[in-house]
């Protein structure tokens, strides 16, 4: 448009086009920049689907390492397998062990290659779990898959596949019809990510706590953890979604404790998510008498009690290794605690220097995580020497959960 302009090549005009006309010797650099714009509005179309179509094919394969994972983790399941072998597969197997991994790969790749739905279906079958009551973003999970295939064999053109299968999963399409083309917008890609990590964290520890019941603190500590990273790259409202999912929507705990680290990151993900008022009303409903002085710093903070707060810093004073330096500097959790005078004065009279207000995202996660680790706010509380575990007046039963619907 640029090059029409100022050449001053405009001939003709009415109220359905625009004519130029262009000199023989400007036509190669006219037929280039044409050829680019048009090869711009290709990619402005297909990469954003590509986009899409890349997503759903990292589920899948997240899915089948999932499901392999489960089957090394529980191997009778595959003697529920059906999967047939000849004499000659048979005989070219060295050892039981070789069987057993052909059995495996075959019994996932069958499974990946069935609908998403039939997937869940037959997770929820041979694992006997439930798996999609309560799920929400379910009608999202099918409608995004089902978008993928039409983006892969039909151009993004709607069919009357698509659209039954829509309806038979409760996906609005109320005024789509057969013919038209779908495509990706900004908003939809983004709801198509936080759906697709929902569901993956989501299947990952109902099947891990229903397979593993050894592994229960190792779950919640990776819940804690990924909480952690979720709430570091202020993706608040997945962070809610998934720590609701682990305070209420699983049915126990290994430790009270652990319930509270996720039960404190909740809070924060509403508070800094724009909905104080869901946060007020988790900390409300929640009795925080009998802990110690880092959840109640915890609770203090997101209750805006920066005066107390800032009490709390000095009583824990500066050599705590349940909340270090680095953990004022840099947790989510005091993201605005660390703008108020109270902290101001409060961290100078603790480690005799003023705090600098700048961004500290920079740091790495990984070095975040190792001097934070033992924080009941941001992360789980692991077993080493040099951490302060609560006291046993402090503790609560490990049954606590138990009662959570």
């Amino acid at each position: 448009e640029k090059f029409l302009e100022d050449g001053n090549f405009k001939t003709g005009e009415d109220n359905k086009s625009v004519v130029y006309s262009i000199p023989i010797k400007q036509a190669p650099r006219f037929n280039k920049l044409r050829s680019r714009a048009e090869s711009f509005d290709v990619a402005f179309l297909e990469t954003p689907r590509a986009l899409v179509v890349s997503l759903v094919s990292a589920f899948d394969a997240y899915l089948g390492e999932l499901l392999r994972a489960l089957f090394y983790l529980k191997p009778d399941l595959l003697q529920g397998s059906q999967r047939p072998l000849t004499f000659r597969e048979l005989a070219e197997f060295e050892t039981l062990d070789r069987a057993r991994e052909f059995i495996l790969e075959k019994e996932i790749e069958s499974v990946i290659r069935e609908s998403h739905a039939k997937q869940f279906e037959w997770m929820e079958t041979r694992f006997a779990v439930a798996l999609r009551k309560g799920l929400h973003s379910w009608p999202t999970f099918i409608e995004l898959t089902e978008r993928r295939n039409l983006f892969v064999h039909r151009n993004g053109v709607v069919s009357s596949q698509y659209l039954e299968i829509c309806k038979k999963h409760d996906v609005d399409v109320t005024g789509l019809k057969v013919g038209e083309t779908l495509h990706v917008d900004p908003s939809y890609f983004s709801k198509a990510f936080e759906c697709l990590y929902e569901i993956g964290v989501k299947l990952a520890h109902v099947l891990w706590r229903k397979l593993d019941e050894d592994g229960l603190d190792a779950s919640d500590n990776a819940l804690i953890e990924g909480g952690f990273d979720l709430l570091q790259d202020k993706e608040y409202g997945l962070t809610a979604t998934l720590l609701d999912f682990a305070v209420n929507g699983l049915p126990r705990h290994a430790t009270a404790l652990n319930r509270r680290v996720l039960l404190v990151n909740l809070c924060i993900a509403h508070k800094f998510g724009g909905q104080p008022d869901k946060c007020t009303e988790l900390l409300e409903a929640e009795d925080w008498s009998a802990c110690d002085d880092r959840f109640r710093l915890a609770v203090t903070v997101l209750k805006d009690d920066f005066k107390q707060a800032a009490d709390l810093m000095r009583s824990l004073g500066a050599q705590s290794k349940s909340v270090t330096r680095h953990a004022y500097e840099t947790w989510p959790l005091f993201r605005e605690f660390r703008q108020s005078p109270e902290f101001l004065n409060a961290f100078n009279s603790l480690f005799g220097e003023e705090f600098l207000l700048e961004d500290k995202s920079s740091d790495s996660v990984s070095e975040q995580k190792q001097a934070t680790a033992s924080s009941p706010s941001v992360s789980a509380a692991k077993a080493s020497s040099d951490e302060i575990e609560p006291s046993k007046n402090a503790e609560e039963p490990n049954n606590v959960g138990d009662s959570t619907p």
